[in-house]
């Protein structure tokens, strides 16, 4: 949390309030309610299956998630930023709050979309071998292995350098490495989005 407080007013941003809740929370209209309508965004450090719980009860609030620019005027309520890294993300977030999350900026890693033709032949494969869709471990592993697949040809000698120098765009994104070995790469960001006949959909922004 103090790393994401210091992105923020690095940015130029403030935190106006801060609300915690005990793990087995299921209910949050009261701690929607008491986060009050003097802030534009709210980040929910948390799995998509509570932040399912907490995008209704904002939009009950009045407080209604919506992509940027922000429309002038919402019905029945003000436009916000909702943001989180809703960690195992799925289809069923869509069925239980996707039209309370218009806009809403995910970050959980890697979220199985049929619709990517990059994810596609992954996708297929492991639901064919396992009977469901992979999880963003399972795609952190996948990339993982095409990455020491690419810079194996050259020995030990060409894995070090393709790790050091090289880009694979893999299922999570385009493969980056910083001098100390981390991931240098931004990852991908998801959003909802209301597609054609008002369906709902999560989509990688480009």
């Amino acid at each position: 949390w103090a790393a994401f407080a210091a992105e923020v007013e690095k940015g130029g941003g403030r935190l106006v309030k801060t609300i915690t809740y005990p793990k087995d929370t299921k209910s949050f209209a009261v701690q929607a309610a008491k986060l009050g309508k003097d802030w534009q965004a709210v980040f929910v450090p948390d799995q998509a299956e509570i932040l399912a719980l907490i995008a209704p009860a904002l939009a009950a609030t009045g407080n209604l998630s919506r992509p940027l620019p922000f429309p002038k005027k919402v019905l029945g309520g003000r436009p916000i930023m909702l943001l989180s890294t809703a960690e195992d993300l799925n289809d069923q977030y869509l069925v239980n709050a996707g039209r309370h999350s218009e806009g809403a900026l995910l970050a959980p890693g890697f979220y199985p979309d049929d619709d990517d033709p990059k994810q596609k032949p992954f996708i297929d494969a492991f639901r064919a071998a396992y009977g469901h869709p992979p999880a963003a471990t399972d795609a952190y592993a996948y990339d993982a292995a095409q990455l020491v697949a690419a810079g194996a040809a050259g020995g030990r000698s060409g894995l070090v350098q393709t790790l050091a120098t090289g880009e694979l765009t893999g299922v999570t994104g385009a493969i980056t490495f910083d001098k100390d070995h981390r991931r240098a790469d931004p990852g991908v960001i998801y959003t909802v989005v209301q597609e054609t006949g008002g369906v709902y959909a999560i989509r990688a922004m480009p």
